[in-house]
């Protein structure tokens, strides 16, 4: 799939190498009964597989208590922090027509901890560096929707969607305002909950006098 070689669509694999690996273990056991007719010479090798089996399980034991220790050292990056549970509980309190969420990596989460009850919407991601925001136009205008991106310093995985939101905010004459910052467990800012509203009206300069 284009674009689909990121580490969580690899572990959609698992647990198969581990299958194939159990499957080439085995292989090899019945090829040395095959060839080797000693006892004690399929006793060696029976230890040799033994050890081999011991090597790739305290692996995959390493991987994972690195991973659980990065956790909670220091939590999830912006697609998967523990700050998506506080995130859920705001946006329920909040009364919205609709959640426009600037980013990849938040719906699909909110659908499930909220059962689907906030009403979401979440930005197409685009297919290159540019970006069409005009579609979003009738939800800028529209003083009961709630925005969400992720927070400045937290990487997105589209950023253009933001930069072309700000600027179609700016042809508008509009204005974000940041809600409420949504912290993870350590107090980084992680989301961001935005309101829309019309920009305050610029002076005009007066005309100079003839």
């Amino acid at each position: 799939v284009r674009n689909a070689g990121a580490a969580h669509h690899l572990a959609l694999l698992l647990p198969f190498p581990q299958i194939f690996a159990a499957a080439g273990l085995a292989g090899a056991r019945e090829a040395i009964d095959r060839w080797l007719s000693r006892p004690r010479r399929r006793q060696l090798a029976d230890g040799l597989l033994w050890a081999v089996a011991l090597v790739l399980a305290a692996a995959n034991v390493r991987v994972v208590a690195h991973h659980y220790y990065r956790l909670l050292a220091y939590g999830g990056s912006a697609g998967w922090s523990e700050a998506i549970y506080t995130l859920e509980k705001s946006l329920a309190q909040r009364p919205a027509s609709k959640t426009v969420l600037l980013d990849w990596g938040m719906a699909t989460q909110l659908r499930l901890l909220s059962s689907d009850r906030l009403p979401l919407l979440e930005a197409t991601q685009p297919e290159g560096t540019a970006y069409d925001a005009r579609y979003l136009e009738p939800y800028i205008r529209n003083p009961r929707v709630v925005w969400v991106k992720h927070a400045e310093g937290e990487r997105a995985a589209f950023p253009q969607i933001v930069r072309a939101f700000q600027a179609r905010l700016e042809q508008l004459e509009y204005q974000s305002e940041i809600v409420e910052n949504v912290r993870d467990r350590r107090g980084r800012p992680v989301y961001e909950i935005l309101a829309v509203r019309p920009a305050p009206a610029r002076d005009t300069p007066a005309a100079p006098a003839r």
